[in-house]
């Protein structure tokens, strides 16, 4: 696992982050879909922000995020504000 702290960010890992082993096949995957498939995904990813978001607001968070991917953020909350109760959720 990779993790990285940086001044103002914050940390993340992953098995598969940054890594040029996973990553060329991670490559090769996405130019094998087609862009329904693509389309489908992002969908997905929509469905997921719309229905996590509707129950995590009622604990003052929001959904954040863009095609399939997505991540939780403090209501209200600057950058900075967020960084401790984020790293709260990642661990």
């Amino acid at each position: 696992m990779i993790s990285l702290s940086l001044k103002g960010g914050l940390e993340h890992g992953g098995t598969a982050s940054a890594n040029p082993f996973t990553m060329a096949p991670g490559i090769a995957t996405m130019r094998l879909y087609a862009a329904a498939e693509v389309d489908r995904l992002n969908m997905l990813g929509e469905r997921v922000r719309t229905e996590l978001g509707a129950t995590v607001r009622q604990y003052g968070w929001e959904v954040r995020g863009g095609g399939s991917v997505f991540r939780l953020f403090p209501l209200g909350a600057s950058p900075a504000q967020a960084r401790e109760p984020q790293k709260a959720v990642w661990w």
